[in-house]
């Protein structure tokens, strides 16, 4: 006698007793991490606004600097970490290439000594060295967050890491050890920053005041057939492209260096790749400056001496006002995207001019009568910029046409996760994720009745 067939349609659903469907569960687990309220530290110029088309750099989340050599990854994120101590937080240098200037991080710093005591510089010789020094990095700030005397306020912390794919996992040195060269085809690097990506990342900066900014670099991979030119790519594998909000990618503009009153540097592109915040694609050019001060001490004895010391900045104002004259320039092709009307609006609610024979000077010299500045009293770019920043009819219109969203700022005085959740109640979210898939499904099918995808129904 053969076999009774079970009826397999008898009783079966699709999803758990508990009314989830395993796989909207999942997806909605991964949504809600997507969609977490993005609470972040005021940026500090329009150019850097524009660059990001938010109001903020975010917290909790990953961001990922990319560049050739020498293009200023890692000044910017001493920049970052920088932004950071401005609104009373710290920072923590995980430095894994070994070639960390304390120079360079007191110059970017201004030599604020406050801000240099909260910075942490530690080093790395392998993948698996700088994770494990970030997990436990990460394991102390949050102790500290959740004790019960936590101090009801904020301390942002930035942990960066210079590079996150210079050195190579354990397992692959111990291969190239063993063997006595370096081979390829040993794709460690990749998985382990996979594995590492999707399984760390998110309980390490989720509802936390941490933002984890990691540089990397841009290598050129010459086409196997002989033709087409070098592409352009950043070891590390897919999930470095995947899980960061941001990816800023840098480049030199000049290859000359350039000269500003007794402060030199250089010209660097940014280019949003992928932006989470708002439209990707925004690039604008920022130059990198130095300059060297000669400052009274005590020497070791008590006796007077003197210092040289270097200073290292970001000129974002110059920035600024370079690129509402490029964005309001009529003679210019728009930009694939961008409202043909831009220019135009720019101009009215903005209208900047250089000084007649001031444009090509060390310090070129602007005036605007929406900013209330005249001809004959026409001031540099930095004070223009400045000037700008405080008038905030002027700068909201201007928010408003180069797509700049608003989110909300970092309140330094209050608990970080009490603002996350008010964020989540303000938006009608959920901070539990299976709750988010049960309530997508309870009561009614997730298939409408007269659902018909292939068009068969007349």
């Amino acid at each position: 006698m053969g076999r009774k067939k079970k009826n397999t349609d008898e009783g079966f659903s699709a999803f758990s007793p508990d009314g989830e469907h395993p796989v909207i569960t999942e997806v909605l687990k991964a949504s809600a991490e997507d969609s977490d309220p993005l609470i972040g530290l005021p940026l500090p110029t329009l150019s850097a606004r524009y660059l990001l088309q938010a109001n903020i750099f975010p917290l909790s989340r990953f961001t990922q600097l990319r560049g050739e050599f020498s293009a200023g990854k890692s000044a910017m994120l001493l920049e970052i970490m920088r932004w950071f101590h401005v609104y009373g937080g710290g920072a923590i240098l995980i430095d894994t290439e070994n070639k960390g200037s304390e120079t360079m991080l007191k110059g970017m710093l201004g030599h604020n000594p406050q801000h240099i005591a909260r910075t942490k510089v530690t080093t790395a010789a392998s993948v698996e060295e700088w994770q494990s020094k970030y997990m436990g990095f990460c394991k102390a700030i949050h102790a500290q967050i959740d004790a019960a005397n936590a101090p009801d306020r904020v301390i942002p912390i930035c942990i960066g890491v210079d590079s996150i794919s210079a050195v190579e996992v354990d397992r692959r040195v111990e291969k190239v050890a063993e063997e006595g060269h370096a081979a390829a085809g040993h794709p460690y690097l990749a998985r382990n920053l996979s594995d590492f990506m999707r399984t760390a990342l998110v309980p390490t900066l989720r509802h936390y005041p941490i933002a984890l900014v990691a540089t990397n670099h841009l290598k050129e991979e010459i086409n196997s057939m002989g033709f087409g030119p070098p592409k352009k790519y950043a070891p590390g594998g897919a999930s470095l492209d995947y899980y960061p909000t941001l990816i800023i990618d840098m480049q030199k503009a000049s290859s000359k260096n350039i000269v500003s009153g007794r402060a030199e540097g250089q010209a660097v592109r940014f280019i949003a790749t992928k932006n989470n915040l708002g439209a990707p694609g925004r690039r604008i050019v920022v130059n990198l400056m130095w300059y060297n001060d000669i400052v009274s001490i005590k020497d070791a004895e008590g006796n007077d001496s003197y210092r040289n010391q270097q200073y290292h900045y970001w000129d974002w104002h110059t920035a600024t006002i370079r690129l509402l004259m490029d964005l309001q320039a009529a003679d210019k092709k728009p930009q694939p995207g961008v409202d043909p009307k831009l220019p135009e609006l720019v101009r009215q609610v903005c209208d900047l001019e250089y000084k007649h024979g001031t444009k090509n000077a060390d310090v070129p010299l602007v005036y605007s009568s929406a900013l209330g500045i005249s001809k004959q009293d026409a001031v540099s770019e930095v004070e223009a910029s400045v000037i700008l920043e405080d008038n905030k009819k002027v700068l909201g219109v201007l928010h408003g046409l180069l797509g700049v969203n608003e989110y909300a700022i970092c309140d330094p005085a209050r608990q970080y996760r009490k603002q996350v959740m008010e964020e989540l109640k303000k938006n009608q979210m959920t901070d539990v994720p299976e709750l988010m898939a049960a309530s997508s499904i309870s009561g009614a099918s997730i298939i409408p009745e007269d659902f018909d995808p292939l068009g068969q129904v007349d």
